[in-house]
């Protein structure tokens, strides 16, 4: 039987700059393994988590797939769910770094597959077409600020949050007996992200299976999380996990969606990502966005000749032996 994959945003471009949520994605006293990929650009790592992602879902496993905000059909980390274990990308802008290493966490260094002879030729391009990535990001997220400024704005006049139902999200609140012991956990990602194709959302992978669903009507700078962070700690004061995605433009104040696998329940800001004012807003960014990522292709292109990808294939199908063997 086939599993099920989940398309997540743990970081996004907003306009505090990258806003990463990485260290939600597995604690370290719950995660059997942690492995933390390294390498250069186009060295293969999206390619090799996404082959083991798409392995393990081909056996009937549940697997997290966490997308590139940068680039959206680029992976930065998957989570096989059952086995708890995190294949993630370590390199910037998201450097995540072993924390227990031996004990969880583990490197694996791509760039050891790399011909450093034919990288050496091309040091000066490199660094230049390096800076210049920095640079088309670095306005991107100038502008994104700006856009910002003008999404706050709107907060001020928006309409007040209401819960389409919420009788009926009430009594099943009231029905919902305590699950254990304890608050429940909390985990933060984003369901869509700004990105050089627009804006990319895959809230509906995240409701697949879920029977209570209840939604919101939003609109742009709506406080959302005046209602939805009430449910949200109710549910986690009675032991059950919670995970809460936040707005791109509020990284850090504005939660548009909580999902609870553990109570079988959704609450879904409608319209969030799909609005024609903030599309128009954001136009600038998407196209500096677009530059920025032309730039990272061709930084790609001076890796990609200097790379033993036979040795990434190798290295992936060991891993995903390890996995299956050690981590069951």
């Amino acid at each position: 039987m086939e599993g099920t994959v989940r398309y997540i945003f743990s970081g996004g471009n907003t306009p505090k700059g990258f806003y990463s949520y990485y260290n939600y994605i597995l604690p370290q006293e719950k995660a059997a393994r942690i492995y933390c990929i390294k390498g250069g650009p186009g060295v293969g790592k999206s390619t090799m988590m996404r082959s083991i992602g798409e392995y393990f879902v081909s056996k009937g496993e549940a697997v997290d797939m966490f997308l590139c905000s940068s680039d959206p059909d680029s992976l930065d980390g998957i989570l096989i769910n059952e086995r708890n274990v995190l294949i993630v990308d370590g390199t910037a802008p998201h450097i995540i770094d072993p924390i227990n290493p031996g004990a969880v966490d583990e490197i694996i260094d791509l760039a050891g597959f790399l011909d450093h002879k034919i990288l050496k030729k091309q040091k000066d391009e490199i660094i230049t077409t390096s800076f210049s990535v920095s640079d088309a990001f670095k306005a991107a997220y100038r502008s994104l600020s700006n856009v910002g400024l003008k999404y706050e704005l709107l907060s001020v006049t928006s309409d007040h949050p209401v819960i389409n139902n919420s009788d009926d999200l009430m009594k099943l609140l009231d029905n919902k007996r305590t699950r254990a012991e304890g608050r429940g956990n909390e985990k933060r990602f984003f369901s869509y992200a700004i990105t050089f194709k627009g804006l990319i959302d895959h809230t509906y992978t995240l409701i697949k299976g879920i029977k209570n669903i209840f939604t919101i009507d939003g609109q742009p700078g709506m406080k959302t999380e005046n209602v939805l962070m009430p449910i949200a700690n109710r549910l986690m004061d009675n032991g059950f996990d919670v995970e809460l995605y936040y707005s791109p433009m509020c990284p850090d104040t504005r939660v548009e969606h909580i999902i609870s696998k553990d109570a079988d329940m959704a609450v879904i800001t409608v319209g969030s990502s799909n609005n024609e004012y903030m599309r128009k807003q954001l136009q600038k960014v998407f196209e500096q966005l677009s530059k920025a990522k032309l730039l990272h292709d061709e930084l790609e292109k001076y890796y990609i000749p200097a790379m033993d990808f036979d040795l990434v294939e190798e290295t992936g199908k060991e891993l995903i032996k390890t996995i299956e063997n050690e981590y069951s």
